[in-house]
C-alpha cells in the first residue's frame, strides 16, 4: 500500500487462508526509508495484529508471508502462503 499522505496503521484483523504457523513480515516506510517492522505468526482462526509507534507517519507498507504448514493435509488443497485482512483501521 503507498500513500502519497502519511498514514499510521493501528490494528486489523489477520488470517492465514488454509496455513497453520504462517509468518508475516510487515515493515513500513517514510519517504522510502525503512523506519518499522513487526513479525507475527497466523493460522486460520482470527487474530487482532496492533501496530505500534514505530509505524506512525508511514507513506508505504508492504506485507511479506513465508513458511507455515497445511492446515488441513486431506483436504487436497495445497498450502497457499495467503491471508486475509479484515478491519484495518489507518490514521491519515
Amino acid at each position: 500500500m503507498n500513500s502519497d499522505a502519511d498514514f499510521d496503521p493501528n490494528r486489523g484483523y489477520f488470517a492465514a487462508i488454509n496455513g497453520e504457523d504462517l509468518n508475516v513480515k510487515v515493515v513500513g516506510f517514510d519517504d522510502g526509508e525503512r523506519v518499522a517492522s513487526k513479525v507475527f505468526t497466523l493460522d486460520p482462526k482470527q487474530e487482532l495484529v496492533t501496530f505500534g509507534s514505530d509505524f506512525d507517519g508511514i507513506d508505504k507498507v508492504k506485507f511479506t508471508a513465508r513458511g507455515g504448514t497445511d492446515a488441513d493435509p486431506d483436504d487436497m488443497v495445497a498450502l497457499h502462503r495467503l491471508f486475509l485482512v479484515d478491519d484495518l483501521f489507518l490514521n491519515f
